[in-house]
């Protein structure tokens, strides 16, 4: 039986917070005289991509005075931002293949609507790496809820015991931990941090730090190394996208013996 890798598009495996800095700043020359405020304002309003679309546009087109029918705004958006995504490099391709190799199943499991994240995947050519692809529009569930893992799985023909998941927000974690399966909450502040979590907690929104690293294929996919440190600390906000480790940008290594306390284990990391 093959384990499962399940996967967060948008700021874990594509650089989703490239991509829209990349279009903010575009729009800013276009719409404001003075473009470092409004990156700032795109920025705060997008809200990391949490905040809906018609909203996030509706205050746009108040701050910058904006005529536009709001459906042709969306539209523009999502084309141009999709065509702002870094490409993703051939070795961190070269990575998924060699976790394929190794035995395990890699699907991706993604929160958005099903044309806009299909249309991501596609241009950013991870089909082939993809036993599975699960987008929440196309099913009619998202994450936190359990039955996406669930349905993951079978599309990769294996079990959910085992699996994994590796993503950049609460729904990824405690999506996770309703699974019931082993979780990692990637980070993009400061200098970078992994949370290692427990897949069994008392509390959903609580998780505990996991006492376990990473099986070892899936360490290999995450460069944990020998130099690096495991520490418990306590949950951040934001989350450094996968393809950067798995570019070889970041080093990390694990030390044992950790504490049951703080939100989760944290793998801390620095430039190699």
């Amino acid at each position: 039986m093959a384990a499962v890798l399940m996967l967060d598009l948008d700021n874990t495996l594509a650089d989703r917070e490239a991509a829209f800095l990349t279009w903010a700043n575009s729009k800013a020359r276009q719409w404001a005289s003075n473009p470092a405020d409004a990156v700032a304002f795109l920025v705060e309003q997008d809200a990391d991509g949490m905040r809906a679309r018609d909203e996030f546009f509706g205050l746009v087109a108040e701050r910058f005075s904006l005529s536009d029918p709001m459906g042709g705004l969306i539209a523009e958006y999502r084309r141009e931002l999709r065509g702002a995504f870094p490409p993703v490099r051939e070795d961190v391709k070269e990575h998924l293949r060699a976790l394929r190799a190794a035995g395990w199943k890699i699907a991706l499991v993604t929160n958005g609507g099903a044309d806009v994240q299909a249309e991501k995947v596609d241009q950013l050519g991870l089909a082939p790496f993809l036993d599975a692809c699960c987008i929440s529009g196309a099913l009619g569930v998202r994450k936190p809820d359990p039955r996406i893992f669930q349905i993951a799985a079978a599309r990769c023909g294996e079990k959910l015991a085992g699996a994994w998941m590796v993503g950049d927000s609460e729904a990824d974690i405690v999506g996770a931990h309703r699974a019931n399966i082993s979780s990692i909450w990637i980070h993009r502040a400061g200098s970078g941090r992994a949370t290692v979590c427990d897949r069994t907690t008392p509390s959903a929104t609580s998780p505990k730090p996991s006492r376990n690293s990473p099986p070892d294929p899936l360490r290999t996919l995450l460069l944990l190394d020998e130099s690096s440190t495991l520490v418990t600390g306590r949950r951040t906000s934001r989350s450094l996208p996968l393809s950067r480790w798995l570019s070889g940008k970041w080093g990390v290594a694990v030390r044992r013996g950790l504490e049951d306390s703080g939100y989760g284990t944290e793998i801390h990391f620095g430039r190699s």
